[in-house]
């Protein structure tokens, strides 16, 4: 699988170590128009051709979709791909690894970026070796937001000391982009949805207390329903404290209001305010640096419901999330 990979990045014009641009993930050149592929054999045909047969003829696809690509077909490019994996499947036994790492490049390039990553993460995990692999991953990761994931990639690499002096700068572009859209943050929440109980009253008319014999007793209180429109706003400031940016102070404040037509006392509203360190790491799993984040924050919170306040409490909080490059990202908080 290496190997083929190696000489499939070889044939489109980049090293295996080149990470992708910050704008264009895939390298183009003058493109040479592949003929229109002949329509896929049926599935018969497919079960009787040998796994050398489908080799070479995802081989061929691989090629075919690298020229749909420089020629800005990237769908067509995806067909020829799709039709080689069929085939691959069918025989079993078939190396993939060039048919679905050409995949990923034409998804990157159709904008569809959730799909290359998903492929490219199986990719970085089959061929953690292969830096434009991994580099290509965070870049997906970095099409899509997840900012924190794709800075733990390209920080794994970039620390490499044997890397080339133009991957390293292409590398340290993404990160620079990366602090830069991540230095100050907002999000907006709002929602609109119908709540049969918005005053969490019990559902039954009645109550038994066992303390007094079982003995029943009347619930005032029955559910109210209506309609609950939420706005809320979140903010999110980061600053980096060292020149690697592996440890940086973030302040977070959010507030949000539940509003609920026609019975206002049962409004809730709630407001949030912390601030803590982040301090990137990275240990060494079965041969693999692994990169991960520890935080500690410290806030307050505030809650209303209708025009009253419920006590301010105070929200000491030390996770230790796994940010696994793709793995299973956990957490731990207290």
């Amino acid at each position: 699988g290496a190997a083929m990979l190696a000489a499939l990045l070889s044939a489109a014009g980049t090293r295996a170590d080149e990470p992708a641009s910050p704008s264009v993930p895939v390298a183009s050149s003058v493109p040479s128009v592949p003929s229109v592929p002949s329509a896929p054999p049926p599935d018969a045909a497919v079960e009787r051709m040998t796994r050398r047969d489908v080799h070479q003829a995802a081989a061929e696809a691989v090629d075919a979709a690298r020229r749909w690509i420089e020629a800005g077909e990237p769908g067509k490019a995806l067909a020829v791909l799709h039709e080689a994996m069929r085939a691959a499947r069918t025989v079993g036994g078939v190396d993939t690894t060039g048919v679905r790492f050409m995949a990923a490049q034409a998804l990157l390039k159709m904008g569809r970026p959730h799909e290359a990553a998903e492929i490219l993460a199986q990719l970085a995990e089959e061929h953690p070796v292969i830096d434009r692999v991994r580099l290509d991953y965070a870049a997906s990761l970095f099409a899509i937001g997840r900012d924190e994931d794709a800075e733990a990639v390209f920080r794994e690499v970039w620390g490499q000391e044997d890397l080339p002096s133009a991957v390293r700068r292409n590398v340290e572009r993404f990160l620079q982009q990366i602090r830069a859209r991540r230095d100050l943050r907002i999000d907006l929440d709002v929602g609109l949805w119908w709540d049969d109980n918005v005053n969490n009253a019990p559902e039954r008319e009645t109550v038994e207390v066992p303390l007094f014999g079982g003995l029943e007793f009347t619930v005032d209180e029955r559910p109210v329903r209506a309609w609950v429109a939420r706005t809320g706003a979140g903010l999110r400031w980061r600053r980096p404290v060292t020149g690697s940016g592996r440890t940086s102070i973030e302040t977070r404040a959010s507030v949000a209001r539940n509003t609920a037509r026609n019975a206002s006392a049962y409004n809730r509203t709630w407001a949030s305010a912390s601030i803590g360190p982040r301090v990137r790491y990275g240990v060494e799993i079965a041969g693999r640096r692994r990169p991960g984040t520890a935080r500690a924050d410290v806030g307050v919170e505030r809650r209303w419901r209708g025009g009253g306040g419920y006590p301010d409490r105070a929200l000491p909080c030390i996770p230790f999330p796994w940010t696994g490059a793709g793995l299973w990202p956990t957490s731990r908080a207290g």
